[in-house]
């Protein structure tokens, strides 16, 4: 009749069989996947062990026109964290091509009285920002060009985040 084969040469097949991560560098290669469906995952795709943090139901969003290294912007595998003393509370691998129009955001986490988020922001606190440089493994505390309190569902549009070198 009318059945054809599918690229895995199943018939009436939908390629499931044979897809998933053909690249060999990936955390999640697949030695019998012969169609790539993009969900390859690289080293790089993974926050870095100091950047984790919970999801919380009280968030704020802050907006970076630009963040770099010594005026040098960030590359797409670097990260940038966002810091309550030493409690991460907000982290994201700053990929500008997948921002809105290069503007990237951040969700910084607050305290919403479950366990997974004690000591996350409260109103007025001023968080913390860190970059990590994946291409030398260094995390550097990152200033942002104006200070903005942490406020529940808060909105704030900053012109940068950078890491300037020591004197």
């Amino acid at each position: 009749g009318n059945a054809t084969e599918d690229d895995c040469g199943i018939c009436e097949g939908d390629n499931s069989t044979c897809t998933g991560c053909t690249d060999s560098e990936a955390l999640n290669y697949d030695s019998d996947a012969t169609i790539d469906d993009g969900s390859c995952i690289f080293d790089y795709d993974l926050p870095p062990e100091f950047f984790e943090f919970n999801q919380s139901s009280l968030q704020a969003f802050y907006f970076f026109q630009t963040a770099s290294i010594n005026l040098e912007l960030l590359e797409p595998e670097d990260w940038v964290g966002v810091f309550k003393g030493d409690l991460c509370v907000g982290a994201k691998k700053w990929d500008t091509s997948v921002c809105s129009e290069g503007v990237c955001e951040i969700a910084v986490m607050g305290d919403d009285d479950t366990s997974l988020t004690d000591g996350y922001m409260n109103p007025g606190d001023v968080p913390e920002f860190k970059i990590f440089d994946y291409s030398t493994g260094n995390i550097y505390p990152a200033i942002p060009s104006e200070e903005n309190e942490w406020s529940d569902l808060g909105l704030f549009i900053v012109d940068s985040l950078n890491v300037y070198p020591d004197c």
